[in-house]
C-alpha cells in the first residue's frame, strides 16, 4: 500500500541495470563507521558531574563504530568495548547459552540486459570477529582463538552460481575429493577464491583513485577520480561482472543515501497516543553508504579504449553499450512515513550487535518507528551504441515530492514522459539551454536540471527538427488517478497535529493525520499515485506507426480504487478494507457473501485491463493469497493466532461449567466464525484467594480436554459484548489443578497477569487468507466476436517463509511476544510460495481444453533452519569455574533456499483428465537433505561464566567459523 509509484507509473518499473542495496544492519563496507544511538525517558533521571554542578539529564547518547563484514580483518583490538562487528545471532534449536552469531550480510540485487539474481560477500576464511561486550546474564562467554589472516580477501559470488559443494579451508589446509590435504581446483587459496562461471569483482573509491586494470568510470574524470567529501574512500565505489561469455558489466555509479539516516521508535499507548512513560530510541547512521550502483556500461571480448580515457564512450572500437546519467539532487529529504507512524514495520531497530543467547523477553506493547533522511537522486538521460542514442525525456511529477522542509521548499521528483532513439550526429538538436517547466508550488533550490537534459523543455522548445530526426520513439501518458488523496501529491493539503515526546525535550516525533481531519485538494483526479495509462508508438520522422496500448485500472471503481490512507494497511502491507480506525486490527478479513471482507479488495489499485493496438482485450482477475503452512524457524506449521487477555471476570463457583468472561483484542472476531479452526487453547493466570499466601495459579483449557482430566469437555469460545477495540468471549471450561496442600487460601478466583501478555486465546487455523494477491483468471477477448479465449489458475499447497513481524507469537512458556522468524537471514522470504498450480484452459467455444499441472519445491513438507551437530554445552547449573569449562559447540545453518521455488514436474490432462504427458525433474544426488544449498559451520568456542559475587560485568567477545560449500 505505501509502495511509491516509479517513474512510469504505478506498478510498472524500468531500470536499465543496477545493483541495488538493502543493508542488514549496516553497510558491509563500513569500516569502523559511527552510529549514534540517543535512548530518552521522561521518567528517568540521571546525574551528570561536569567538574562544576551536578545537573540532571533524562536523555542518554552512545556512540558506537561498526566494522562490516568486508573490513573484518581490520577489527583486531578487542579491548574496545565501542567496537562492534556486523553480525546476526540465531538460538534456533540450541541450548540457553549456546547461541551462535554470523556475518550480516547486506541483500545485492544485479539487473541488467542479460543478468540478474542476487548474490552476495563470502569469506572462507577461520579467526575471531569482535561482536561487543556480553551481557552478564550470559551463561556462557565466547572468545576468540584464531585471528583473522588479514591477506584474505572477501569475494562477492552470485547465490545460485556456487556449483562445488564441501570445500572449506581449516586452519591452512584446503579439503579436497574424499578428505584429501590436497588444494582442490574449485578453489584458490592464493586469491582466496571459489572458482564460479560469474566472476564479480569489486572497487573501493580509494583503489579506484589510485588507478585499478581495466576500470572503467561512469564520467571524465579529471585529477581526483572520487573525492572523499563525496565518496567515502572505503566504501564500495563500484563492480565489474565478467559472464562466463566474456560480456562484462560496469556498475560504476555509487547512489549514496547520505549522513545521519535515523531511525526513531518509540512505543504507544491502549489509545494509541505517545506513551511517554516508555523510551524514546533515535538510531542514527553517522556516514553515508551506496543504496545502488547502476550500470554504466556494457562491454564485449572484443571491447578496447581506443580513446583511452578511462570511460566507454564514442570513439572506443568493439562492442560496447554506455548508460548515462545526471544527478537531479544531492539532497532529497525523504520521511517515511510521510504522515504518522509504521506500526512494528521496522524489523531491526538497531545494527545487528551481538546479544547474549538467552531470549530477551519482548512485552506485547504497541511500537511505531518513524524514518528519515537524505539521499541523492540520479536519473537515467540516455543509453548510446557507437552509432545510435536513446534518449529519456523527463518532467516533473506531483506525486512522491520530498518532506516539507522548515523553509516550507518542496522538491519534486521527475517522471518518463517519453523516449526518442535518433543517430548520434543529431545529438546536438537537445543540447538548447531551454528551461524545465515545473509547478510553483515546488522549490528547485535544490535541483540541477542541467544535469537531467534533455528534458521536455528540450524537446519543446526544438520540437520540428528534433521530430524530423527521429528514427522511433514512445509516448507514456498518464495522469494521478490511482489512491488518490495521496499525502505526498502536490495538490493536495492536510490538517495535522504535532505529536510531542515529553515537554522536557519538547521534539516533534511525527505528523498526526486523523482520519477525521480536514483535507482538500485542488485537483481531485490528479490526487494520487502517477498512473501509466496509455503507450503511443512512433516511428520515422514521428509518425505514429499503430495505434497505442491503454491500460484500465477500473478507476472509476471506487471499492477497487479508494483513497489513500496510511492507516488501511493489513500486516502484510495490502489495503484493508474494513480497517476499524478505533482498535486498528490488521488481519484480512474471509467476509461472506452479504458483507465481504478484505480478502476481497487486495487487488485495489491493480491493473485490470489492457487495450492492444488490434483493438483486443486482455483482462485480469485477482484474488487474495491462501498459505495453509508458515515456517517457524524450524519447519512449516499451520498459522496460530494469539488474542491477548486484557481483562477477566471469573466466577467463585469453580471452572465448569461456567468458567468465565475474557476481554481479548477486536481481531479476534475475524476468526471465531472462521471455517477450518483446528484448535482452540486459552491460557488464564489467576489468584485463588485473598487470604494465605495469595499465591497464583495456573489454569488452561483445549479444544479437547487433556487425557489427565476425568470427564472433561471441550473448549468453546461464545462472543458476547464488545466496546471500540475489545471483544468479550465467554469460556465454557478451563482446568486447574488446585488442592488445599498449595496453601493459597480462600478460593476465589481473580485474574492476576504477571505482565502483559501473561495469558491469551490462542486459535491454530488451517489456512490463512493473506499475503499478498495473486491471479485468478486472465481472458483474451476477440475484438470480431466478443468471445474469449481464458486461462484459469487455481493453486494448493500455499507455504508462508515467515509472517510479519507484529503478528505475536508463543515465545516463551505462557508469554506472547513479535515473532523474530522475519528477521533471520536464513529462513525463506516473507511471501507465499504454492507447491502446486493447476492451468486450465477454456477456448472461444467456452469449452475445456484439459488442464496443466505444474508442481514447485516450496518446502511444504521440509524443515529449513539449524541443526547443531558438535557436543552441547553442560548443564547450565552446574558451578563450573570459568577457567574449566572450556566447550566447542559445532553448529550448522543449512540454507534449502536455493532449492525454493525449482520445479518438480509438469504434467498435462486431456478434458477426462487422463494424462497426455508429464514431466519430471530430479536434482543430483536426489536426497532431500542434499539439495541445491549454502551449508556454514560455525565453530564457537565457549567459557562458562565464573559463579562469583565479583565477577566482571563486561567480556569481550568473538567467535570462529568455518565455511564451507
Amino acid at each position: 500500500m505505501d509502495e511509491q509509484a516509479s517513474w512510469l507509473g504505478l506498478g510498472w518499473g524500468y531500470e536499465p541495470g543496477e545493483i541495488s542495496h538493502y543493508p542488514r544492519g549496516v553497510s558491509d563496507d563500513w569500516n569502523g563507521k559511527r552510529i549514534t544511538t540517543i535512548t530518552s525517558n521522561s521518567a528517568q533521571v540521571l546525574w551528570i558531574f561536569s567538574g562544576v554542578l551536578p545537573t540532571l539529564t533524562n536523555q542518554v547518547t552512545e556512540d558506537s563504530y561498526f566494522f562490516g563484514p568486508l573490513y573484518f580483518k581490520n577489527d583486531r583490538d578487542y579491548t574496545k568495548r565501542e567496537n562492534k562487528m556486523d553480525v546476526a545471532t540465531s538460538e534456533y534449536k540450541l541450548p540457553a547459552g549456546a547461541g551462535f552469531s554470523f556475518p550480516d550480510y547486506d541483500t545485492y540485487h544485479v539487473s541488467g540486459p542479460g543478468i540478474g539474481g542476487s548474490m552476495s560477500p563470502k569469506i572462507y576464511a577461520w579467526g575471531g570477529y569482535h561482536i561487543g561486550d556480553q551481557s552478564r546474564e550470559d551463561p556462557y562467554i565466547h572468545y576468540p582463538v584464531y585471528t583473522f589472516d588479514g591477506s584474505k580477501q572477501v569475494h562477492f559470488y552470485f547465490d545460485d552460481d556456487i556449483n562445488q559443494h564441501n570445500i572449506a579451508q581449516v586452519l591452512g589446509t584446503y579439503w579436497g575429493a574424499n578428505n584429501t590435504s590436497s588444494s582442490p581446483l574449485q578453489y584458490d587459496p592464493s586469491t582466496n577464491r571459489i572458482n564460479t562461471g560469474t566472476y564479480v569483482e569489486y572497487f573501493t573509491n580509494t583503489v579506484i583513485n589510485a588507478g585499478s586494470a581495466g576500470f572503467k568510470d561512469y564520467r571524465i574524470t579529471t585529477g581526483i577520480k572520487r573525492p572523499a567529501a563525496e565518496f567515502d574512500p572505503d566504501g564500495i565505489g563500484a563492480f565489474r561482472i565478467t559472464t562466463p561469455e566474456g560480456r562484462v558489466y560496469h556498475y560504476s555509479l555509487p547512489v549514496y543515501m547520505l549522513e545521519n539516516e535515523k531511525i526513531t521508535s518509540f512505543f504507544l499507548d491502549n489509545t494509541f497516543n505517545l506513551d511517554n512513560t516508555e523510551d524514546k530510541k533515535e538510531i542514527i547512521k553517522r556516514n553515508r553508504y551506496a543504496v545502488s550502483w547502476k550500470l554504466t556500461a556494457v562491454t564485449g571480448v572484443d571491447y578496447v579504449d581506443a580513446n583511452n580515457n578511462g570511460i566507454v564512450d564514442t570513439g572506443d572500437t568493439g562492442y560496447w553499450i554506455a548508460y548515462n546519467y545526471g544527478k537531479w539532487t544531492n539532497d532529497f529529504r525523504w520521511k517515511t512515513p510521510f504522515f504518522n507512524y509504521n506500526p512494528n514495520q521496522y524489523n531491526k531497530r538497531e545494527p545487528s550487535n551481538y546479544r547474549y543467547p538467552d531470549y530477551q523477553l519482548q512485552q506485547y506493547k504497541r511500537e511505531g518507528t518513524v524514518s528519515t533522511g537524505q539521499m541523492q537522486v540520479y536519473y537515467l538521460k540516455s543509453i548510446q551504441t557507437a552509432t545510435h542514442s536513446a534518449l529519456f525525456i523527463k518532467e516533473i511529477r506531483l506525486d512522491a515530492h520530498a518532506e516539507k522542509e522548515a523553509t516550507n521548499t518542496i522538491t519534486p521528483l521527475l517522471r518518463l514522459s517519453r523516449i526518442v532513439l535518433v543517430r548520434n550526429e543529431n545529438l546536438f538538436l537537445f543540447s538548447n539551454t531551454a528551461s524545465l517547466p515545473y509547478d510553483s508550488r515546488f522549490s528547485m533550490a535544490k535541483c540541477n536540471p542541467s544535469n537531467v537534459t534533455p528534458h521536455i523543455g528540450n524537446i519543446n522548445s526544438n520540437e520540428t527538427p528534433i521530430k524530423a530526426a527521429t528514427l522511433e520513439a514512445v509516448e507514456l501518458t498518464g495522469d494521478y488517478g490511482l489512491c488518490k488523496m495521496l499525502h505526498n501529491n502536490i495538490n493536495n493539503t492536510f490538517t495535522t497535529t504535532s505529536v510531542i515526546y515529553s515537554n522536557n525535550f519538547n521534539t516533534e516525533i511525527y505528523r498526526k493525520f486523523d482520519e477525521g481531519a480536514a483535507a482538500s485538494t485542488s485537483d481531485a483526479a490528479n490526487s494520487g499515485k502517477l498512473t501509466l495509462k496509455e503507450v503511443k508508438l512512433f516511428g520515422l520522422n514521428y509518425k505514429a506507426t499503430a495505434p497505442s496500448y491503454v491500460f484500465d485500472y477500473a478507476q472509476s471503481n471506487a471499492s477497487k480504487n479508494p483513497n489513500f490512507n496510511p492507516f488501511r494497511s493489513d500486516y502484510w502491507g495490502y489495503y484493508k478494507s474494513d480497517f476499524n480506525f478505533q482498535f486498528r486490527g490488521r488481519y484480512t478479513t474471509e467476509g461472506t457473501m452479504s458483507n465481504p471482507g478484505s480478502k476481497n479488495n487486495v487487488d485495489v489499485w491493480s491493473l485490470k485491463k489492457i487495450t492492444t493496438p488490434l483493438g483486443g482485450e486482455i483482462l485480469i482477475d485477482y484474488e487474495s493469497d491462501v498459505y495453509e503452512k508458515v515456517s517457524d524457524g524450524k519447519g512449516y506449521v499451520s498459522p496460530k493466532r494469539y488474542f491477548l487477555i486484557k481483562s477477566a471476570v471469573l466466577p467463585g463457583t469453580g471452572w465448569q461449567p461456567n468458567a468465565g468472561i475474557v476481554s481479548v483484542s477486536k481481531d479476534i472476531d475475524d476468526f471465531l466464525a472462521l471455517p477450518g479452526i483446528q484448535f482452540k487453547e486459552a491460557f488464564l493466570p489467576f489468584k485463588t484467594g485473598f487470604v494465605g499466601n495469595n499465591c497464583t495459579a495456573i489454569a488452561r483449557a483445549y479444544n479437547s480436554a487433556p487425557s489427565n482430566i476425568l470427564n472433561g469437555q471441550a473448549l468453546t469460545l461464545t462472543p458476547r459484548n464488545s466496546t471500540a477495540d475489545t471483544r468479550e468471549v465467554e469460556l465454557n471450561i478451563m482446568y486447574a489443578n488446585i488442592s488445599s496442600s498449595i496453601g493459597c487460601g480462600t478460593y476465589n478466583p481473580v485474574y492476576s497477569p504477571k505482565f502483559p501478555g501473561w495469558g491469551y486465546i490462542a486459535l491454530r487455523t488451517s489456512f490463512a487468507s493473506r499475503g499478498g494477491v495473486r491471479v485468478k483468471q486472465i481472458s483474451i477477448k476477440d475484438p470480431d466476436n466478443n468471445l474469449s479465449y481464458t486461462n484459469e489458475y487455481t493453486y494448493e499447497n500455499g507455504a508462508a517463509g515467515s509472517e510479519p513481524t507484529d503478528i505475536t507469537a508463543l515465545i516463551e512458556a505462557h508469554t506472547i511476544g513479535k515473532s523474530n522468524y522475519a528477521n533471520d537471514p536464513c529462513m525463506p522470504p516473507a511471501v507465499v510460495m504454492y507447491g502446486k498450480v493447476t492451468v486450465r484452459s477454456k477456448s472461444l467455444q467456452n469449452t475445456y481444453n484439459g488442464k496443466s499441472e505444474y508442481r514447485f519445491d516450496n518446502m511444504y513438507d521440509r524443515s529449513v533452519s539449524y541443526r547443531q551437530i558438535g557436543p552441547e554445552p553442560p548443564d547450565t547449573n552446574a558451578l563450573i569455574p570459568c577457567s574449566t569449562a572450556k566447550i566447542e559447540t559445532f553448529t550448522t545453518v543449512w540454507e534449502c533456499i536455493g532449492a525454493l521455488g525449482r520445479p518438480l514436474s509438469v504434467t498435462h490432462f486431456d478434458n477426462n483428465d487422463n494424462i497426455v504427458s508429464s514431466e519430471l525433474y530430479e536434482y543430483y544426488p536426489g536426497s532431500p537433505d542434499a539439495s541445491p544449498s549454502l551449508t556454514e559451520t560455525f565453530i564457537h568456542q565457549l567459557k562458562r561464566r565464573r559463579r562469583a559475587p565479583l565477577q566482571p560485568a563486561l567480556y569481550s567477545a568473538g567467535f570462529t567459523a568455518q565455511y564451507e560449500f
